[in-house]
């Protein structure tokens, strides 16, 4: 089966495209065609998805024939997300202390923080307005711009540019140039740091390595990168989700400001409903491997769909349900797998915790301003929809 660009657009932020249901039913993996034209590998199936993102023999390293989701992005090596063991393994262990279940219960206060700040500016202004822009994109900036010690100005230009390359229907012209722009200031933000460290993650965990050589510059430079775009788009994607959520199922926000004890557990169940990544964690095969009843030839490029994974019916009963009380949630792929597996999870779950937390008991009157159907939803590698009218 050959699908064009991926797959077709959804048309509601609650339903996954019929396809994905179909892909999975076959007794074989399907087969997708990227941008450039080029044909790959889809996993769907939960079990598939597993096998291959904890599987040495596929490789994430560009130079391997990495599969590409768009035109115009920088192919430069040297991130977490695009380098093999052992030097994957190097890297992660000099970030690793930052991103602990611990580290992060002690920032939770600051999360709280910014939350609660963004709780008032939004009730501050008059609505209707995009929850979503005004709300839950605020967090992940100024949580991981506090987190990089970078200045407000580089914060601005971390959002612009990201909302750049998440949307498909940005040129590659303008991908290339979003994409120089967002390493460039990651890079000068490096660069001022090892000029003078302050407390922050860059200082701690870059500059020592940087000096005794134990890391070079441009995995510095990249590495900085994927902490920003890997801990923004996703994360506020997640929380407008789960916002949506609690406007159209009452019970949700109910349990929630009754129970607040009871969101870690509903976070889990939302980030396997409401996957924010879409189109699928690109893997190249370095020999050849049997996945899901289908010879994977070396060489080949795959698609590891998290999303359909975590709607898989053998893995999960009555998947396209949101349940508050589903115990496998924890279960979902939303944060991939294997070495891999995103190294600001835990990070991630505490903005999303406290966001929806804070909007179930700060805001008990919000509401959507426009019927649910007339919602869009974006045109993008992460998702959600486009914007999210609200009113109180």
């Amino acid at each position: 089966m050959t699908v064009h660009r991926i797959l077709p657009p959804r048309r509601s932020p609650f339903d996954q495209p019929e396809l994905l249901r179909e892909m999975r039913e076959e007794d074989h993996l399907s087969t997708v065609t990227t941008w450039d034209g080029r044909q790959v590998w889809y996993v769907t199936r939960y079990a598939d998805a597993c096998r291959v993102l904890r599987d040495s023999r596929f490789s994430v390293v560009t130079a391997n024939g990495l599969p590409e989701l768009s035109p115009g992005r920088d192919k430069t090596p040297g991130t977490l997300g695009r380098t093999d063991e052992p030097r994957h393994r190097e890297l992660r262990r000099m970030l690793a202390d930052e991103f602990l279940v611990k580290r992060i219960e002690a920032l939770r206060p600051s999360i709280e923080h910014t939350v609660a700040t963004q709780v008032g500016q939004l009730l501050s202004t008059t609505p209707p307005v995009d929850f979503h822009a005004a709300f839950s994109m605020g967090i992940p900036a100024e949580t991981v711009g506090s987190l990089l010690g970078a200045p407000p100005d580089a914060r601005q230009t971390f959002r612009r540019c990201l909302a750049t390359l998440t949307d498909r229907t940005t040129t590659a012209t303008q991908k290339s140039v979003a994409d120089k722009e967002l390493y460039s200031c990651c890079r000068q933000l490096v660069e001022q740091k090892v000029a003078e460290p302050g407390d922050d993650v860059i200082s701690r965990c870059m500059t020592g390595p940087l000096r005794d050589g134990r890391m070079h510059p441009e995995e510095a430079y990249r590495t900085t990168v994927q902490l920003v775009s890997g801990g923004h788009d996703t994360t506020a994607a997640t929380i407008t989700s789960g916002v949506l959520t609690m406007l159209v199922k009452p019970e949700w926000r109910q349990a929630l400001r009754e129970q607040p004890e009871t969101a870690p557990h509903a976070v889990e169940e939302l980030l396997r409903y409401h996957t924010p990544m879409t189109d699928g964690l690109p893997r190249v095969a370095l020999e050849d491997v049997v996945v899901g009843g289908t010879l994977v030839r070396a060489g080949d490029g795959l698609l590891v769909c998290v999303a359909s994974a975590n709607r898989d019916e053998r893995e999960f009963d009555r998947p396209d349900e949101l349940d508050v009380d589903r115990q496998a949630a924890r279960r979902h792929l939303a944060f991939g797998h294997g070495v891999h597996r995103c190294i600001g999870q835990w990070l991630a779950r505490a903005e999303i915790q406290a966001a929806i937390s804070a909007v179930a008991t700060e805001i008990p009157t919000l509401r959507l301003a426009v019927p649910l159907d007339s919602l869009v939803y974006g045109d993008s590698f992460i998702a959600g929809v486009r914007e999210l009218p609200v009113t109180w």
